[in-house]
């Protein structure tokens, strides 16, 4: 058994997501086993709790253990925490112990609180008589997504490090290296030293950013009290600001962390990720455009592609699942209805799965399951139609109990199981979610919040580096035949005085069902559409880039 600690932390989550993305298992060791609920239903991960500073209480997190990756929080008490870990792990027969450590550890004289730590527990475990590996990355590049707010609203990024170079390290490289040494092994005694690619002054790291997000970005040299202030008015503790202080005194140094070093990326064949390449996959966390995906020029074929569409028996759904079983993709359907879920099994041949979208555990066991390279959510509830006045809380949020809702865990599972690289989320919303739609009660509202909760979810998968891509699809029109379209149309026909038929046309060329699933599998397979966040479909204007931009 692999025991990984730290995993809810910021590096020990990259590397327990790199095993979560290979389907491989390993045991997590957790001081509060709610941090880890995204990982509770994830069937290769087992959670433990257990506190590491404890010993006592670490029998059932080492039992059977024979290779441990050992992180912990930067915490004054880490030395404490940490050997204390090593004594257990050495009492219950772990026979290798890997350190998540720091470069800062090389150097003897180190005035960096956390480096001279990380150097006495590397000697501690040393002298522990089990095998051991020291892992030193650098600084990590995720680090400078802390600065995101001043770029953002000042377009400029404020450091107290001159023109000194630094050689900062994305944590999905680190990543790789942590998993490939707890899941293998071997490499006992080595020190592993990780650097990024390339040497930048804080100018370039702004250029790098610039140049991701389409925006000027500038550096702006301070001093290190005014570094330090800030830090402790944005509620960094004092004795954490004091430390950080240090760190950039010896950074202004020079030393290794001006030096590139890739010589733990060659021995584990990982590809060194620039900082562009960082920047360009976090640039909406910066304020900028989503990145372009490399190397899409010619379309993406559909066929054998595993396709999840929730709410695919009927309406929407059912059209969309339509064209994809036309252009051969292998589609299962997650349905409430047994009778629907059986007509479209037995029409199209295609794989059903009875399931309630607002139930979590079922959104994290089947992707799991199914692990779909496309997830389409679009199922939903039809709202009541009503005035303002005349509706019941019940019924005004219903949309929020079911759309936002099942929205939420799916895209919660997609982020959390996670989907492999390059899987793409489509999220269904309304043209009623930008103007408001007064007859619908709170369904508006409630696929406004999911278009909003898209964007949430890309920014958190740029910042675990997941690969995984949230768009949001938008109807323009009512669609007859369609249990929100029928009962809409209706409701608005009603008020105004005229036929529903007449009510309809004024949208144009009608877009049925099956348009629609057309027009989401151009989204789907034409590189055009692979950067933008919304579209709008219409019978007559097809698609439309909404928010975001086309390639």
């Amino acid at each position: 058994m692999k025991l990984l600690t730290g995993a809810t932390g910021t590096a020990g989550s990259f590397i327990v997501n790199e095993f979560v993305r290979r389907q491989e298992p390993v045991r997590v060791l957790v001081r509060d086993r709610a941090k880890a609920a995204a990982l509770e239903r994830v069937p290769t991960v087992e959670i433990v709790e257990g506190d590491m500073s404890r010993g006592d209480t670490l029998g059932p997190a080492l039992d059977g253990v024979d290779r441990v990756l050992m992180i912990s929080a930067p915490r004054m008490d880490m030395v404490e925490t940490q050997n204390t870990f090593v004594d257990a792990a050495k009492a219950a027969g772990v026979q290798h112990v890997i350190k998540f450590s720091g470069l800062a550890a090389a150097q003897p004289e180190t005035a960096f609180i956390f480096g001279r730590m990380h150097r006495e527990i590397e000697e501690y475990l040393e002298k522990s008589g089990l095998a051991w590996t020291h892992l030193r990355p650098t600084g990590f590049m995720q680090e400078y997504l802390r600065e995101a707010p001043s770029v953002i609203h000042q377009g400029a990024l404020f450091f107290a490090l001159g023109d000194v170079r630094l050689n900062p390290v994305d944590l999905v490289d680190v990543a790789k290296v942590g998993f490939r040494l707890l899941r293998d092994g071997g490499h006992e005694g080595a020190r592993l030293p990780m650097t990024g690619p390339e040497a930048l002054s804080m100018a370039d790291v702004a250029d790098r950013v610039s140049r991701a997000t389409g925006r000027r970005v500038r550096y702006v040299p301070i001093s290190r009290n005014d570094r330090r202030q800030t830090l402790m008015a944005h509620g960094i503790p004092h004795e954490f600001a004091e430390a950080l202080d240090k760190q950039v005194e010896e950074r202004l140094k020079g030393g290794a962390e001006s030096r590139v070093d890739l010589s733990t990326h060659q021995l584990f064949n990982v590809k060194p990720t620039t900082f562009l390449e960082f920047a360009q996959r976090n640039a909406e966390a910066f304020g900028g455009r989503p990145a372009r995906v490399a190397g899409r020029s010619e379309p993406v074929s559909l066929k054998d592609k595993t396709i999840v569409v929730t709410g695919g028996s009927r309406g929407l759904g059912l059209g969309l699942v339509q064209a994809l079983v036309d252009q051969g993709a292998k589609v299962t359907v997650v349905a409430r209805g047994q009778a629907g879920l059986a007509a479209v099994e037995q029409r199209l041949g295609v794989t059903v799965i009875m399931a309630d979208i607002t139930d979590e555990g079922a959104a994290q066991r089947i992707l799991a399951e199914v692990h779909p390279d496309i997830l389409v959510l679009n199922a939903g509830a039809t709202p009541r139609m009503g005035r303002l006045d005349q509706m019941s809380w019940a019924d005004f949020t219903t949309p929020w109990e079911t759309d936002v809702k099942g929205g939420l865990y799916w895209m919660q599972a997609a982020l959390n199981v996670p989907l492999a690289p390059g899987a793409r989320v489509l999220v269904t919303s309304m043209g009623g979610a930008r103007t408001g739609s007064p007859l619908s009660g709170g369904y508006a509202g409630a696929k406004h919040m999911l278009w909003l909760m898209a964007k949430y979810a890309n920014g958190v998968a740029e910042q675990k580096g997941l690969g995984i891509r949230f768009q949001v699809v938008a109807p323009l029109q009512m669609i007859a035949g369609t249990g929100v379209g029928d009962a809409g149309s209706g409701a608005y026909a009603k008020a105004m005085g005229i036929e529903r038929e007449v009510f309809l046309a004024r949208f144009g060329v009608p877009m049925p069902p099956r348009q629609y699933g057309d027009h989401l599998v151009a989204i789907l397979d034409d590189p055009q559409y692979t950067a933008g966040l919304a579209f709008g479909l219409k019978g007559d204007t097809g698609i439309t880039v909404l928010e975001g931009e086309a390639a």
